[in-house]
């Protein structure tokens, strides 16, 4: 299984205002970065279809009107995430600087597909908030793991599972 790990968090910014994201995320990072649209603005994007694709490598966001999902590099899957504590912390130290930088109060840590769990990322084109996405995963799947590492289980045969969330304070 090949399965992205993506972390979702509040961007803290009107629909008008999301063109103004990239910018206050190269002033902190410097990077490189490009929308991909269909539609004339990141604002129309939102409106027209729920959300808006922003590339930053190595991330990749999808901004909702609400709520943004930040998708990590293609070589942190899932599973690396879970088991290895240096990718943890990349992760971990990357999504608190953004969300730092965009006020978000913590961070959802989650699969992009394969377990139940993943649902939770339609919400972010479905206007929903981080406190709305929050209490449907806590709703529906209890709540979150203590650390990454608790998520991960693997049978006798060597198949591992991963359908959990961990959930990131972000102390601003």
């Amino acid at each position: 299984m090949s399965i992205a790990t993506v972390a979702i968090i509040d961007h803290g910014h009107r629909i008008e205002d999301v063109n103004n994201i990239p910018k206050l995320l190269i002033q902190e990072s410097g990077a490189h970065w490009q929308w991909q649209l269909e539609e004339d603005s990141p604002s129309k994007e939102i409106m027209q279809h729920g959300s808006v694709t922003l590339v930053i490598k190595p991330e990749l966001f999808f901004v909702g009107a609400r709520a943004m999902a930040i998708y990590m590099p293609a070589a942190m899957k899932w599973n690396i995430f879970l088991t290895s504590p240096e990718q943890q912390n990349y992760a971990i130290f990357s999504v608190t600087r953004i969300a730092i930088l965009l006020n978000s109060p913590f961070a959802i840590f989650l699969p992009d597909s394969e377990f139940p769990i993943s649902a939770a990322l339609d919400m972010v084109s479905s206007s929903n908030n981080l406190d709305e996405i929050s209490e449907f995963l806590l709703d529906r799947y209890g709540p979150p793991s203590k650390t990454p590492i608790q998520i991960y289980s693997e049978d006798s045969k060597g198949h591992w599972s991963g359908n959990g969330y961990y959930r990131l304070a972000v102390n601003a």
